[in-house]
C-alpha cells in the first residue's frame, strides 16, 4: 500500500491529525498528507497518535489542495453529502477492491475538514466521492472514525490475497495534467465566448465532470493540449 496515501485538508484540530496518524499505523499506512492544518504540529497530536510518531514526523504539508494530489493519477474523495458535480460514488470496501489492481499509480483519499466536509471545489479535483454506509438519519462520522474505517478496508482487502488483474493505468494522467487542461480549456472557451455569460460557473463545472471521469493517459492529454492550442492560436 506504498502508493496511497492519505492527506487530510484544513483540518481543525491537532488532535484529530494524531488521532488518523494512529488509526493508519494500525492498519500498515504511512503515507498522510496535510493542507492547511490549522494546529500542526502539536503537542496534542503527538499524544493521540499514541506512538505513531513517525507518521507526524514524515507528513508532507502543503499551501494547497491542488499541489498535494498533483502527481496522482486516481484520487477519491470522501463526502457523506450529494453534491453539484454528481460524481460516481464508490464504498470503502469497493475502493479497498479496485486499490489491489492499482498498485503501479499514485492514489490518493481526501478527507475534509471536520465541520464542513468536502466542497464542491474540492471534489472537482477527485475521480470518485466516496461514501461511508451508515444509517441514514445519523451519517456523521468523526474524522479519525471515518480514516480508520477507511483503512482498515484497505489492509483487510491487501492482506486477504486476493488476485486481480492490475490496471493497465501507468500511463494515466495525474491530477495535475487533468487541472492544466482543465484550465487550458475554460480560457478558450471564454475567448471564442462558448460559456454562457449568465452562468459562468455551469461550463466549468461540465467540463470538470467530463475530465475527471475520464480515464485520459498522460499522452491523450498531452495531444488533447496541443489540438487546443492550435485552435487557440488561429
Amino acid at each position: 500500500m506504498q502508493n496511497i496515501r492519505i492527506v487530510l485538508d484544513q483540518t481543525s484540530h491537532g488532535g484529530n491529525i494524531g488521532a488518523v496518524a494512529r488509526a493508519m499505523k494500525n492498519m500498515d499506512l504511512y503515507h498522510l498528507y496535510l493542507v492547511n492544518p490549522k494546529d500542526y504540529p502539536s503537542e496534542v497530536a503527538k499524544a493521540r497518535s499514541s506512538g505513531a510518531d513517525d507518521i507526524l514526523n514524515n507528513a508532507q504539508i502543503f499551501s494547497s489542495l491542488k499541489d498535494a494530489v498533483a502527481d496522482c493519477q486516481y484520487v477519491i474523495g470522501a463526502s457523506a453529502r450529494a453534491r453539484e458535480l454528481s460524481l460516481p460514488t464508490i464504498t470503502p470496501r469497493e475502493f479497498a477492491t479496485e486499490s489491489l489492481a492499482l498498485m503501479n499509480i499514485n492514489i490518493a483519499c481526501i478527507f475534509g475538514n471536520e465541520r464542513i466536509g468536502l466542497e464542491n471545489y474540492q471534489l472537482a479535483l477527485c475521480n470518485k466521492q466516496l461514501i461511508i454506509p451508515t444509517q441514514e438519519k445519523f451519517s456523521s462520522l468523526n474524522l479519525a472514525m471515518a480514516v480508520q474505517i477507511v483503512c482498515y478496508e484497505l489492509y483487510t482487502a491487501h492482506q486477504s490475497g486476493q488476485k486481480h488483474s492490475r490496471t493497465a493505468m501507468g500511463d494515466s494522467a495525474t491530477s495535475g495534467e487533468k487541472e492544466n487542461l482543465i484550465e487550458f480549456i475554460e480560457e478558450l472557451a471564454n475567448k471564442v465566448k462558448f460559456s454562457n455569460p449568465d452562468q459562468p460557473k455551469k461550463l466549468s463545472v461540465r467540463i470538470r465532470q467530463i475530465v475527471s471521469k475520464s480515464n485520459f493517459t498522460s499522452s491523450e492529454v498531452s495531444l488533447m493540449r496541443g489540438f487546443l492550442k492550435n485552435l487557440k492560436n488561429e
